[in-house]
């Protein structure tokens, strides 16, 4: 097995569909390079097929060598990631100088306002050329408020006229 879910990216204003590899297992019987090696130019044909521009993947530990020296996969850098912790956090203070009042949403519900908001960012500034995931409603919806396992509250600023202008999906 060798699965692919497919995505849609966009970048420098052009959306494409792309595929992010989330699964590879063979039966322990049956473990072998060949067998992985065959399963990867099946996926691609697949893909192909599919209209897959391209597949990236975030690999464990474990496959990390083998995909750059087996498979042909390509290092495209390290992924920059950051964290804040919450504690101590009073979401009830307004921030100096912010007009925004922040309200915590749990369970969380989207809006088109979030997809927009998701639009924006995108083309704006540097992010223009960046290759970013589309979030749309739809998929902020699948992925945050019908999770079957997690819970994700969801923080958003509002204006004063009660406009969405920022959100942020918390874990």
């Amino acid at each position: 097995h060798y699965g692919v879910w497919p995505k849609l990216l966009r970048s420098g204003g052009t959306t494409f569909r792309a595929g992010m590899a989330i699964h590879a297992a063979v039966h322990p019987d049956h473990r072998g390079l060949s067998i992985l090696q065959d399963l990867m130019r099946r996926t691609v044909a697949r893909c192909r097929e599919e209209g897959i521009a391209f597949i990236y993947a975030f690999p464990n530990d474990q496959v990390w060598l083998v995909y750059l020296k087996f498979l042909q996969w390509k290092n495209l850098g390290d992924l920059k990631a950051c964290e804040i912790s919450l504690k101590g956090w009073d979401e009830s203070e307004p921030d100096k100088g912010s007009s925004l009042r922040w309200v915590l949403q749990d369970p969380p519900v989207f809006e088109e306002a979030h997809s927009r908001i998701q639009q924006q960012m995108l083309e704006a500034g540097p992010l223009r050329e960046k290759i970013a995931a589309v979030k749309d409603r739809a998929w902020l919806e699948w992925r945050y408020a019908r999770h079957p396992r997690v819970n994700y509250p969801l923080l958003e600023g509002r204006s004063s006229s009660k406009e969405l202008v920022a959100y942020g999906v918390l874990k």
